[in-house]
């Protein structure tokens, strides 16, 4: 299990509690695979939000901040083909 399946399954184990019932195991997953789709959103948010503070700096810096840019849409990309082959 890697740091995101950590972070996953202690957001379920704390929304479990909040329920005060146990959660079925097709419950579970479902929760999971709604708290992985809410961190992604949250993540492919602060890189667009870093391409537009990037791209927003003087014109003297703009290569720098290009190369930024599309690195951080390098990872987006790398991130969305991990998650689409762990379905």
């Amino acid at each position: 299990m890697g740091k995101r399946d950590d972070i996953i399954e202690v957001a379920v184990d704390k929304i479990a509690a909040i329920c005060r019932s146990p959660l079925g195991e097709k419950e579970r997953e479902e929760i999971s695979k709604a708290v992985e789709k809410a961190a992604i959103e949250a993540k492919l948010d602060g890189h667009h939000s870093a391409i537009k503070t990037a791209l927003s700096i003087p014109e003297a810096d703009q290569d720098t901040a290009h190369q930024i840019a599309n690195a951080i849409e390098r990872d987006n990309v790398i991130l969305i083909e991990n998650l689409k082959a762990m379905r």
